[in-house]
Formats: structure tokens, C-alpha cells, sequence
């Protein structure tokens, strides 16, 4: 994994060297529900790399899948209660590319677990749960758990959906950490 983060890092110009790693990384399928769990490690501090997942109007710096999103409700924090917000995602799939709305409403569940639920009615999802769970590690590095269950409002093959989900997972994390880790030490 190391080498991947590396390749990434010298193909996209940075000569830092980023030390994040996926840890695991599962996807399972149900019907026509899928269901990921991804379990990986940052170089940087806890509080830092929350405040990054929190910051809901730059998510599209972090995720190479996100288009756009932005804050629908008008709290200016989580303190006040859930955060409604939009995101705009685009996924490729060999030469097929989608796009897909989620509005989902953001909370802060515990110390720095982020729980966020669909929006059914106003997203491409029937339904959609997320929890990020962010944890102090050894090392000066943060212990990121992302569990998400989501069922598409378009049709996914169950052949060979679930394989193609668990790869654009993997991709996805790892441009998330190579990101994460960037913003919080050009900070």
C-alpha cells in the first residue's frame, strides 16, 4: 500500500511521502443492498483529520467522487443540531460515468463519530446510512473507521456490482487518505 501512496505522491507532483494505509476494506451485497466498511490509518492528528471530514463544503477537495456539495441548512455548526448537505457525486465504471445526488443530514454522534442518514426524497438513494468513526492511534496517526450502507435508486448489476463497488472503494480511500493527509499538513 505504501507503494501505491508513493506512485500517487510522485505522479501527482507532491514529493512529500504520505505514510496513510488502508487497513481493510469490505463490501458486501444484499438483494439491492450494498454495504462497505473500510478501516484505515492517517498520518495526523485526530482533531485535525475530523475537522477535515467536517468541513462539508470542501469535501470535493478530499473525494475523488465528489463534484460539489454544499450546506443546506442554515446551522452554522454541529453543536446546533444535524447539518443538512449536498453532495454531487460522479463515478466512472470503466467508460460508463454517473452522476448522483445525496442529501443527507450530518450529526456528531459521540466523540468524533459522524453519523449521517439519507435523505431519501431529495437523493439518487433509497436509502443511505453513514458512520465515520475517528480514534487516536500510536504514532502521531488517527484510526478512521467508515461504515456505509446504501441502497442505489438505480439498478447495479448484483454480478458484478459488488466487485466493482469494493474496488472504487479501495481507489476512493486511498485518494481520500493521500488528501486528508495532505490538507492537514499544509495547514
Amino acid at each position: 500500500m505504501a507503494r501505491v501512496l508513493l506512485l500517487f505522491a510522485l505522479i501527482s507532483g507532491d514529493t512529500r511521502v504520505y505514510s496513510g494505509e488502508i487497513l481493510n476494506t469490505q463490501a458486501f451485497h444484499t438483494n439491492s443492498d450494498f454495504e462497505i466498511i473500510s478501516s484505515m490509518l492517517i498520518q495526523g492528528d485526530s482533531r485535525a483529520v475530523f475537522k477535515v471530514l467536517t468541513d462539508y463544503e470542501k469535501l470535493a477537495e478530499i473525494s475523488d467522487i465528489v463534484l460539489d456539495t454544499a450546506k443546506v441548512t442554515k446551522n452554522l455548526s454541529l453543536k446546533e443540531g444535524p447539518i443538512r448537505v449536498r453532495i454531487n457525486t460522479r463515478t466512472c465504471v470503466l467508460m460508463f460515468c454517473f452522476k448522483a445526488r445525496i442529501v443527507e443530514d450530518v450529526e456528531v454522534t459521540g466523540d468524533m463519530t459522524i453519523k449521517a442518514d439519507i435523505v431519501p426524497e431529495l437523493s439518487d438513494f433509497k436509502a443511505d446510512q453513514i458512520i465515520i468513526q475517528v480514534q487516536d492511534y500510536p504514532e502521531g496517526k488517527t484510526h478512521v473507521k467508515f461504515e456505509s450502507r446504501f441502497t442505489p435508486d438505480f439498478w447495479i448489476s448484483p454480478i458484478i456490482g459488488p466487485k466493482i463497488v469494493k474496488h472504487k472503494a479501495i481507489k476512493t480511500t486511498t485518494n481520500t487518505i493521500f488528501q486528508i493527509e495532505k490538507l492537514i499538513n499544509d495547514e
